[in-house]
């Protein structure tokens, strides 16, 4: 059993549990309760395989949400990025699960990937958040747009995002050798806050015992 996942989903879990926030460099929203956890989910052709345990990761991540008082923000994911689920966190698993299923097992109707614009996104939500979040992408690591100007563009929503108090983690699956160096660059102002593992530590069998222990 791989157990490098572990480490990143206790840190994700233990931030989901904190009621504050690291040092800002910029002044917080106002503060109100509860918290934000903010899911982006790989839906490309190439991510396919993963999708199971994508489905887990993230319901387990949920139910350590307060019902009535956080929020689950859910994209999906390829060359754009759609919202399909946002509220107040019911509890109900069951149907939070169906909604995850019937949205991942929908074909994407786009060609490629381009995390960029989920970054975009979530770097936006964080600095507009008057919430403690908790950002993770779940992804198989593959990136279509390989300009220089969307490495730097990355490095600057790294930045933007290491300012906002509200981060408390950001969480990103899809770390490989290729990409490994460039993401470490982009989000390194994160810096305690920032975890990173392979997808290939996501499987249906390593899952279940991971994120069990990951509970004690």
């Amino acid at each position: 059993m791989n157990r490098l996942l572990l480490p990143g989903v206790r840190l994700l879990l233990a931030a989901l549990a904190l009621q504050g926030g690291c040092a800002p460099a910029v002044p917080p929203s106002p503060p109100t309760s509860g918290r934000t956890l903010l899911i982006g989910i790989d839906t490309s052709g190439s991510a396919r395989s993963h999708l199971g345990a994508y489905v887990l990761v993230t319901e387990t991540l949920a139910e350590h949400l307060t019902v009535g008082q956080d929020r689950l923000t859910l994209f999906r994911l390829d060359r754009a990025i759609q919202e399909f689920s946002d509220g107040t966190y019911s509890g109900d698993s069951e149907a939070q699960i169906a909604t995850l299923v019937a949205e991942v097992k929908r074909l994407s109707t786009q060609a490629r990937t381009y995390p960029l614009h989920f970054w975009e996104t979530a770097t936006e939500r964080a600095e507009r958040s008057p919430q403690p979040l908790v950002i993770v992408l779940l992804s198989d690591g593959d990136n279509d747009d390989a300009r220089p100007e969307t490495s730097r563009a990355l490095a600057a929503l790294g930045t933007r995002l290491a300012r906002c108090r509200q981060v408390q983690a950001v969480g990103i699956c899809g770390v490989t050798p290729g990409n490994w160096a460039a993401l470490r660059t982009a989000f390194a102002p994160l810096g305690h806050r920032l975890h990173l593992w392979s997808p290939t530590q996501l499987s249906d069998e390593s899952i279940p015992t991971l994120l069990a222990e990951a509970r004690q």
